[in-house]
């Protein structure tokens, strides 16, 4: 054998491959490898995005995402092709997020970093020719990273969306095994806890209330359980059963009663609102939401949160915008009266501003106890009284002019308020009336729209009948604020045996707690922080609400 025949068994038995039927394999070059590479058929790719509904630095919490899909926004999933151009990206968004219509293209998509929990993101900066297909490939790893749609100018409503909107028709839907109601599969979930059928058997035929005796349809009960419980007091006794006409109305507590027998509950009244802006936001969504009126039961939604409003809920919102509207609306020191506002007037704040009297009222609430005599005077009959009048900037012109032996200084001022009569000492009673009239004329618009919103539970009826019976829920009066004998006077702890050391351990407790509110109350003259705890927050804290329950 010889060495050339030799080396070639070595070199077949080494590299099989390499040397087939006594030949060498032909080489590939690079380029004809690249060239096969390049005329390979390019497949379209899924690309997950994530719509959110302001502009914001940081991703979304994972709690947050349910509540982003029910408003039609939140994670999908889309397919694009490599020629995909800019305006196509944006129709098919468009079909994806309805909701994107009103956004005009005023969007960016933005790239989350690395890690776990809220992330920084990243604008993706845009191409000549816009997004392209081939780019978001490229950006996003071939689909393996979620991009976000960060609107620009606009802020997209994160109100529930009812089950049968086009955000949610191409998603699974599965029907209630309790109310047979279809919606996605998502929803469900949610759906099921607050599902009323399901916590009795039979879904035909009533049910009997046993504090108020009346009786509701099975689907309906456990809606007016959460408000038939708030009742902290004995309810079983005759005097103080519901009371539909007004004729049987003889006290604070049965004017309650009377509101709380005209909620409606066919329907929910659901807002959806941020801890963060609560009252300006508040405002707006009682003003925007036209699924449901505030004579229906109201529902809190706290966003970023997985809570479930049965009451508790409700009485935080309503004891916020009560105090807010109060600081924003009206003005005076303890007594106070609406502010010459035209523009609050022109938006209509003083009409919602009455509606959420009357439902925080009616639905477990604070009262708003701060308004002037003259002002609850005319929110019964709609007509003027000079009633202890007091203005911030006019009362002080009233008191000068009563003590006034000369009125020569204080004519402009007094003219200035509309009075055209003779100015001298005969006519001072003329002058200090048309000052107090020139008070009340320029507020009676505000006052009129205050008592529009008002009527929404038919109240203003209740209060031309029963004047001096609702007059405590909104004049101010004593000081009925919640201080530390409030507090613990209404404890009831249960306590272990008393003689052990565990009972006295739990008085000890008791005892530190009491200490500490009597310390806010003595911190609370100086206080000038918003965030500075006091007793009325403790009160919130544990029942949801800082006033003197009703």
């Amino acid at each position: 054998m010889t060495l050339q025949c030799l080396a070639w068994k070595t070199n077949h038995r080494s590299f099989p491959g390499l040397f087939r039927n006594g030949r060498k394999r032909p080489s590939t070059s690079v380029s004809s490898r690249f060239a096969s590479l390049s005329n390979k058929k390019w497949k379209p790719f899924d690309l997950s995005i994530f719509l959110l509904s302001s502009n914001d630095e940081l991703t979304p919490l994972p709690s947050d995402e349910l509540a982003f899909m029910q408003a039609g926004l939140g994670k999908r999933t889309v397919s694009l092709d490599r020629d995909l151009t800019h305006v196509e990206l944006s129709r098919l968004l468009q079909a994806t997020y309805p909701k994107m219509v009103e956004l005009q293209d005023r969007w960016l998509l933005y790239k989350a970093g690395g890690g776990n929990g809220r992330r920084k993101m990243s604008a993706i900066p845009l191409e000549a020719e816009g997004y392209t297909g081939a780019m978001l490939r490229k950006v996003s790893g071939g689909g393996k990273s979620t991009l976000y749609i960060v609107p620009l100018q606009d802020e997209l409503d994160l109100s529930p969306l009812p089950a049968s909107a086009p955000e949610f028709a191409l998603m699974p839907k599965a029907s209630c095994k309790h109310c047979f109601a279809e919606m996605p599969l998502q929803m469900l979930a949610l759906h099921d806890c607050k599902c009323a059928s399901h916590t009795s058997p039979d879904l035909k035929g009533d049910v009997q209330c046993p504090i108020y005796g009346i009786s509701f349809p099975v689907l309906l009960i456990e809606e007016h359980a959460s408000h038939c419980g708030q009742r902290t007091e004995d309810t079983t006794s005759p005097e103080r059963e519901l009371h539909p006409e007004t004729d049987d109305i003889s006290c604070e507590e049965d004017v309650i009663m009377w509101l709380k027998s005209k909620v409606d509950t066919s329907k929910t009244f659901e807002l959806c609102v941020s801890r963060d802006n609560m009252f300006e936001r508040g405002l707006k969504l009682w003003k925007r939401n036209k699924k449901a009126t505030p004579i229906n039961p109201l529902r809190i939604k706290f966003l970023g949160e997985a809570g479930i409003d049965t009451g508790a809920l409700r009485k935080e919102f309503l004891t916020t915008m009560v105090s807010g509207i109060e600081q924003r609306l009206f003005e005076g020191v303890k007594s106070k009266m609406p502010k010459y506002s035209v523009n609050d007037f022109d938006e209509e704040l003083f009409r919602i501003a009455g509606e959420i009297f009357a439902t925080s009222i009616a639905q477990g609430g604070p009262a708003p106890r701060f308004l002037q005599r003259w002002c609850y005077n005319f929110l019964v009959s709609g007509k003027l009284s000079l009633d202890q009048v007091l203005d911030p900037s006019l009362s002080p012109l009233i008191t000068t002019v009563a003590e006034a032996s000369d009125m020569t200084d204080y004519i402009a001022d007094i003219m200035d308020c509309g009075y055209t009569g003779k100015i001298d000492m005969e006519h001072k009673e003329h002058s200090k009336v048309a000052i107090g009239l020139h008070v009340m004329t320029k507020r009676m618009p505000m006052l009129q729209q205050h008592r529009e919103g008002l009527d929404i539970y038919g109240f203003s009826q209740v209060m031309q009948a029963k004047t001096e019976e609702c007059r405590s829920l909104f004049v101010a009066g004593d000081d009925e604020s919640v201080d530390s004998y409030y507090i613990t006077s209404h404890l009831a702890p249960v306590m272990s045996e008393r003689g052990c050391n565990k009972h006295h351990k739990e008085t000890q407790i008791l005892e530190h707690f009491q200490d500490f509110l009597h310390e806010l109350e003595v911190a609370e003259p100086d206080a000038t922080s918003e965030d500075i705890t006091t007793v009325p927050s403790v009160m919130q804290w544990i029942t949801g609400q800082a006033h003197r329950h009703l």
